[in-house]
């Protein structure tokens, strides 16, 4: 069982993570945006972190360079929005995350990303299997 901090600011993706690492043994704390994410992590000290990168108050990208220099274990996830995912999760990698998830992603890609990153296996960011509709 690992300790992983959620950073996802949309609700329904936020719960489904939660629901998917909770049901594989994990427990899984919350945060709704950048700020937020940075305090549970000094509250908490997760071992592993989940970021999205586009969210209100401070990014994903913001949290991954402060705690870059900590060495946590870190995943960025992306849909774009209407640019091109793979660019931000190239930065995302570049500046310290240890995986990249492109949304929308498997629960089985999911808990992969989470399985190499927890035992040390930096993967470079590659796009993920999409969820069926």
């Amino acid at each position: 069982m690992a300790r992983i901090l959620v950073i996802e600011d949309d609700a329904d993706i936020q719960a489904l993570m939660c629901d998917v690492l909770s049901e594989s043994g994990h427990l899984v704390f919350l945060a709704n945006d950048g700020r937020e994410g940075l305090s549970r992590y000094r509250d908490h000290y997760p071992d592993l972190v989940i970021t999205d990168i586009f969210m209100p108050e401070r990014n994903g990208l913001d949290v991954i360079l402060e705690l870059a220099p900590t060495n946590a274990k870190i995943i960025a996830m992306s849909g774009g929005g209407d640019l091109d995912p793979s660019d931000h999760l190239d930065d995302a990698i570049y500046f310290g995350a240890w995986r990249a998830l492109a949304k929308p992603f498997t629960a089985s890609a999911l808990i992969s990303a989470v399985d190499e990153a927890l035992a040390g296996r930096n993967v470079i960011a590659t796009p993920m299997a999409v969820a069926s509709p």
